[in-house]
């Protein structure tokens, strides 16, 4: 049996039809199919370890850079300052402030982005008149939320690095809004290198894709019924929590 995507795209498996837009990796899911039930638990176990092991790779690397600098002359001395276990404490200290500025900045960003696109997509379906009870999923207090999110995210992605302004310091003033430069440059690039447009509210394919998105939820609801949080957490890197799910439940 194929199964058809709007684009005319089929599929010979359900399993890959459905895992379409979700985290699931094909390799798994073939894996799966020729009923070699050990692998598919490996590789997701090998890929948090390879995970782990690129992030100790980028904190070796960040923390003995500003160390090696500071040896040449070329940062504050204090840098140099060492744990009994060699490791520059200062420096881990300085990539640490470096990395949660940027994953900050990042999320923020993120959550700009999200309440700009459901302002945009409300304006959408009530130039349309599209029924919002539809929707699988409904937010509350709509769109006054989105408006309220909008506006504190972006004075909180403006303000959170006044310290590097008195006094100035390029360097924190860098380091605090590096990812909001970085952010505008590449919206600007793929802008000007796409050519991309923005969609005029009543011309937003709401009607015509609204039953595509009711099948495709009604599809896995049935495949991956709603569970807990925790299931969730399992269910995503493979294990099997049958038996404990049971016997918590009873």
């Amino acid at each position: 049996m194929r199964y058809c995507q709007p684009s005319g795209r089929t599929y010979e498996s359900f399993k890959l039809f459905i895992r379409l837009y979700t985290p699931a990796s094909p390799y798994i899911i073939a894996l799966g199919n020729l009923g070699i039930g050990i692998l598919p638990h490996i590789i997701p176990f090998l890929l948090t370890t390879t995970i782990f092991s690129a992030g100790s790779a980028c904190a070796y690397c960040s923390t003995r850079t500003p160390y090696g600098l500071a040896l040449e002359g070329r940062a504050p001395r204090f840098l140099t300052k060492m744990t009994k276990t060699g490791t520059p404490v200062y420096c881990l200290g300085v990539a640490l402030d470096w990395l949660i500025s940027l994953t900050t900045a990042a999320t923020v960003i993120d959550y700009i982005v999200i309440c700009f696109t459901y302002i945009c997509f409300y304006m959408a379906y009530k130039t349309q008149n599209f029924d919002r009870s539809r929707l699988t999923y409904v937010g509350r207090f709509q769109p006054i939320s989105a408006y309220v999110g909008l506006v504190w995210m972006t004075c909180v992605v403006i303000c959170y690095g006044y310290r590097s302004l008195n006094p100035f310091s390029a360097t924190s003033f860098f380091i605090q809004y590096a990812m909001v430069h970085m952010a505008s440059l590449i919206f600007c690039f793929w802008k000007y290198y796409k050519r991309t447009k923005t969609s005029q509210p009543y011309k937003v394919h709401l009607v015509w894709d609204a039953p595509w998105v009711a099948t495709y939820e009604e599809l896995l609801s049935e495949v991956e019924p709603l569970v807990g949080f925790l299931r969730d957490i399992c269910n995503y890197f493979s294990l099997k929590a049958g038996g404990f799910w049971e016997e918590a439940e009873s």
